[in-house]
């Protein structure tokens, strides 16, 4: 009974039998968070490409993402695997992505287009690294590698492979919330001047008069959507005082984010939101 125990694999729970003096395990079952917030984070990137780009994009980036996987024995954070042409295309058919009927030619052509310009965008949501492969003569895709030395022995070749970028991939999304609770809470004058004061690199930090003109804003709609911002915490104001000797009021008052102050807003609106619906 004691070696029945300790083989008993992790998610069993051990009973003893009453007749004999063995063990028998019964299989149980429990809530896995963090699968599930990567099954979560999967969909929403998917439906957010699909927004962004389109339907057969939002399928490629569905097949890469079967390349990310929870660390196992309940590490914090994810493993990227790396994949190469051939392998995607399975993933894609896997997916149900692959359209019947069409000319395999250009649907890999397709395909390469779609991959490269999410790769090379400097914020795209897939990296590339070209690896070195021995290739049988003949068996070459030109498209998918250049070769590396030329002879009789079989060609080198420099072959592509994708990876989804994790990191770019979260800040995306983090990126989408904010924009969505921005424009549910402040409306679509909130979310321009959230964009004119938080997205400009480097940050800006503007008078009033400076945001209206740029976001094309009525002064009065804008002030009142802009002292609400601030109210809430989502822009703050730094008073630059034109000298000591006169008083706030004649002030110069500017205008920014500070996006540790934002995240830290926002999830004070997302958890009052939440006991709202408990205390309802």
């Amino acid at each position: 009974q004691a070696g029945a125990n300790a083989a008993a694999p992790a998610g069993t729970v051990v009973e003893a039998a009453a007749e004999g003096g063995f063990a028998r395990c019964r299989s149980v079952f429990r809530f896995n968070r963090q699968v599930l917030t990567l099954c979560v984070y999967k969909s929403l990137l998917c439906r957010l490409v699909e927004e962004r780009v389109n339907t057969f994009a939002s399928q490629v980036v569905a097949a890469m993402l079967t390349g990310v996987a929870p660390l196992e024995r309940g590490e914090r954070g994810v493993s990227v695997d790396f994949m190469q042409f051939d392998t995607i295309e399975k993933k894609m058919v896997d997916v149900a992505a692959a359209q019947e009927g069409r000319d395999p030619g250009r649907q890999r052509e397709r395909l390469r287009k779609v991959l490269d310009g999410l790769a090379s965008q400097g914020d795209g949501l897939l990296k590339k690294r070209l690896v070195t492969s021995t290739s049988a003569a003949g068996s070459i895709d030109p498209g998918l590698g250049r070769p590396a030395q030329a002879g009789g022995a079989p060609p080198v070749v420099q072959v592509p492979e994708y990876a989804v970028d994790w990191k770019q991939a979260r800040r995306l999304l983090v990126q989408s919330a904010t924009s969505q609770l921005i424009r549910d809470q402040f409306g679509a004058v909130g979310l321009r001047i959230f964009n004119l004061l938080g997205e400009q690199v480097p940050p800006q930090r503007l008078e009033e008069t400076a945001i209206f003109s740029a976001c094309m804003v009525p002064p009065t709609e804008g002030r009142e959507v802009l002292n609400e911002m601030v109210r809430r915490g989502i822009v703050n104001w730094q008073e630059i005082p034109r000298n000591s000797a006169m008083p706030i009021v004649t002030s110069f008052w500017l205008y920014y984010v500070d996006h540790k102050r934002l995240e830290s807003a926002l999830l004070l609106d997302i958890l009052q939101a939440v006991l709202n619906l408990r205390i309802r």
